[in-house]
């Protein structure tokens, strides 16, 4: 990245503009200033340095900035950045940063200090040689299920809860991927279960952790991704920064620990068909619906559920539910595709049977006893029915076949009943 420096000497009024020279040369009781430019709220910053002897990493807003530049106490955290600042450093570090989101978009600089700066109290690195260092600057990329990427400062013996447990309230299949990036110590990350983190804090039960969600003593940098189970679905997870003795492999917490931390979710994106029944009979009606797709981490765009009714490959239909119904029997396909907030879609397939399982209605017209005079002739007819349609239709008397009509559907058939018919 391309920053603007600005190289002081200390009380001079004499300065220098243009890129930062790779590496940047930094005579004693002088400082490079650098001009990040006007940064939103909640924006990522990598700082990556390697310097050869000990100096002050300050990060200042434009508002603080000037206490600075006038040779005043600039040690508040009304002036400067204090969670990225950095005095007495030496050697090589990455870190991110991220801009406080309890104030407004302003200008922030870096202040490269190699001087004894009337200001600083006597306190970090008071220059005494030249410094040589190289610099860097970048603007990471996050993800859309990004959750928390900042530096973690724990003192000695002490731990802290880093995300909001009700953001991690999660689907089965929602992967969780913890990073880290150490600077100083050996501290440990873990997630817990409520009960865990009771026994954790109580000192109870010494490995108390989710297996397989850890990273421990962490010195190098490294990453973690854990698929939650049907274990540790749907309840509040904690995740846990940790600078005390245990558990075993974990860290002593000797020493300060500062590291930064990312976490990412990536949410599982699965849609789910469930249907009131899978085996209809020709005409009956089923409500099949899209709302036991998971979305705990509200990962689905509720508002776009998509159906596709009758297997042709096009989404006719959008909602949340509705009814179905076939005039035919067959296997009839169902498919429903998700749109993820975050752009992924998926789709399923649910294969409904249709069959006709319902008997027809044998249906005399008249009644079931008709009343005709000895000898007489006499015609009935049906109104019969079936929800596939009726194939043949047999009048029978005494025991006895006297007409049969085939096709499907007969419309309401008569039959003329003779005295010789009766037995």
């Amino acid at each position: 990245m391309h920053l603007q420096a600005k190289v002081e000497r200390h009380h001079a009024l004499q300065s220098i503009w243009g890129q930062c020279p790779i590496p940047i040369i930094i005579n004693d009781q002088e400082c490079v200033q650098i001009a990040l430019g006007e940064l939103q709220p909640g924006t990522i910053v990598e700082f990556d340095v390697d310097a050869d002897v000990n100096f002050d990493f300050l990060v200042f807003r434009s508002t603080g900035l000037p206490a600075y530049q006038n040779d005043q106490s600039y040690r508040s955290a009304t002036y400067w950045a204090e969670d990225t600042v950095f005095e007495d450093m030496v050697g090589t570090a990455r870190w991110h940063w991220t801009v406080p989101t309890d104030e407004g978009a302003k200008n922030w600089f870096v202040i490269l200090d190699n001087l004894d700066h009337l200001g600083d109290d006597n306190q970090g690195a008071q220059g005494g040689s030249t410094l040589q260092l190289s610099f860097d600057v970048t603007f990471p990329t996050t993800s859309y299920w990004n959750i928390h990427d900042s530096l973690v400062q724990l003192g000695v013996n002490s731990h802290t809860k880093l995300v909001d447990e009700n953001l991690m309230i999660l689907d089965e299949g929602t992967q969780v991927t913890i990073s880290a990036i150490p600077l100083q110590g050996n501290p440990d990350l873990f997630i817990l279960t409520e009960n865990q983190r009771l026994s954790y804090l109580d000192g109870t039960a010494p490995e108390f952790r989710v297996p397989g969600a850890d990273l421990l003593q962490i010195t190098s940098e490294g990453s973690v991704t854990w698929t939650v189970d049907a274990a540790h679905a749907n309840q509040p997870l904690w995740l846990y920064a940790d600078n005390e003795v245990g558990p075993t492999g974990g860290g002593d917490g000797s020493t300060e620990a500062i590291f930064t931390v990312i976490v990412e979710l990536l949410p599982i994106l699965d849609a789910t068909i469930t249907s009131t029944s899978t085996s209809l009979d020709v005409g009956a009606l089923a409500t099949i619906s899209a709302t036991d797709t998971p979305n705990l981490s509200n990962q689905v765009d509720t508002n776009a559920y998509e159906w596709d009714l009758d297997g042709d490959g096009i989404y006719e239909l959008t909602g949340p539910s509705t009814d179905v119904f076939w005039q035919t029997e067959g296997t009839f396909p169902i498919s429903l595709r998700v749109n993820g907030v975050d752009g992924r879609t998926h789709t399923s397939t649910l294969s409904i049977q249709v069959t006709d399982q319902s008997y027809p209605v044998a249906v005399i017209n008249g009644g079931n006893n008709i009343v005709r005079g000895f000898g007489e002739s006499f015609t009935l007819a049906s109104s019969s029915t079936d929800n596939f349609g009726i194939d043949r239709e047999e009048w029978w008397a005494d025991g006895n076949l006297i007409q049969s009509d085939s096709g499907t559907g007969i419309p309401s058939p008569t039959v003329l009943i003779q005295p010789a018919t009766i037995l």
